[in-house]
């Protein structure tokens, strides 16, 4: 049976268990399984960063490999900018690793998730706007004149010269291009890069005082650090001198901004690779552990339901047995009960479902059909 005709008789949009929910605007970065307690402290720091008198926050989840961190990283982004947009007014950005083209890289990280692969260029736009619509007030609330420039206005509006700086330079963006020339983001070292970046979102969550109130551009920034593992494969000198643009970098982020790494490790190898200026600039640390198996079987439901097609006939998880389900996530061994393992799993298995040439004539893909055809051994082993 050709693809899309399976997929219409499984009544899915596609297959579910594809890998590419790094994705902004990916729904399945919206589903969180488990992890109750792990759930209910990062979404407490998350919220802390959206208070006025809220300060920086540096966390890492942290775990053996597969346990979710990416997951986890992706739904907070996911709730910051889309499920509760409306309460965080914040922006989100997702670097998937630190190291690009084998080199560990701030400036290159910086420049390749979020410039070019986030909504980075257009929050600076939406920010000009904003600010000249801040401006025309300050100068209505101040008697100003037509003489008195956007120049002078972001003089009198921030005192910090780097704000300064960048702002008279967003002002004069019209487009993204404008914004990565003016600003210098692809020409310049990693340090340069983190400092801008750094600036850019103090000025997305500092007050400005206009008409007797504190208003501002969005209540906080956050920004998603995976794989900080790769340090622990660096050379000792990138190591060292990454963890010393870490450090830089947490101390140049405004008083509203999160900052979330993800790795995969154990408590006791922390300290191999975060020297003690970092670490004691963590604020905390959540650990991600394996799924247990009613985690792992509702994780498979809440993502085939949501690439059902409108109008299905069928709910739960058809076009298989729930029996077979089970059966699957009852074979896998500890360390395999992870989000990345399980999609990749059920991926082979639906996908060998297909090929192994089920028709439909019955009505569901039983444990029988998958043993008869080898499809969960062909799935485990791959």
């Amino acid at each position: 049976m050709e693809l899309e005709e399976f997929y219409q008789h499984a009544e899915l949009k596609e297959n579910p268990f594809r890998q590419n929910e790094d994705q902004e605007d990916d729904p399945r970065s919206g589903i969180w399984v488990g992890y109750d307690d792990q759930k209910t402290v990062l979404v407490r720091f998350l919220e802390k960063c959206t208070r006025e008198d809220g300060r920086s926050h540096f966390i890492m989840l942290y775990g053996t490999w597969g346990t979710g961190k990416s997951h986890a990283l992706l739904w907070a982004r996911h709730q910051i900018v889309h499920a509760q947009a409306g309460n965080f007014q914040s922006v989100a950005y997702y670097i998937r690793t630190l190291k690009v083209e084998d080199k560990l890289s701030f400036g290159q990280a910086i420049n390749h998730f979020v410039v070019n692969r986030s909504r980075f260029l257009r929050d600076v736009l939406n920010f000009g706007q904003w600010l000249k619509e801040r401006i025309a007030e300050f100068k209505t609330e101040n008697h100003l004149g037509a003489d008195f420039t956007y120049e002078d206005a972001v003089a009198r509006l921030y005192s910090n010269v780097e704000q300064v700086t960048i702002a008279r330079h967003i002002l004069h963006c019209q487009s993204h291009e404008d914004i990565i020339s003016k600003l210098e983001l692809a020409k310049s070292k990693d340090y340069k890069v983190m400092s801008t970046f750094a600036t850019t979102m103090k000025l997305f969550t500092s007050p400005l005082r206009i008409n007797g109130s504190n208003v501002r551009f969005k209540k906080a920034a956050y920004l998603f650090i995976d794989e900080l593992d790769d340090l622990d494969r660096a050379s000792v000198k990138e190591r060292q001198n990454t963890n010393d643009l870490l450090r830089d970098f947490y101390d140049m982020l405004p008083k509203n901004f999160c900052l979330v790494g993800g790795l995969s490790i154990s408590a006791s190898d922390l300290e191999s690779i975060f020297p003690a200026y970092v670490l004691e600039r963590v604020r905390k640390k959540i650990v991600m552990s394996h799924f247990r198996a009613h985690d792992a079987k509702d994780f498979v439901q809440q993502l085939i339901e949501l690439h059902r097609v409108d109008g299905a006939s069928h709910t739960g998880f058809y076009p298989f047995d729930e029996l077979a389900v089970d059966a699957v996530i009852n074979r896998l061994p500890e360390e395999l009960m992870t989000p990345r393992r399980i999609i990749e799993i059920f991926y082979e298995i639906l996908e060998g479902t297909r090929d192994a040439g089920f028709d439909f004539t019955d009505p569901l893909v039983t444990l029988d059909y998958l043993e008869d055809n080898d499809i969960i051994e062909d799935a485990l082993e791959g």
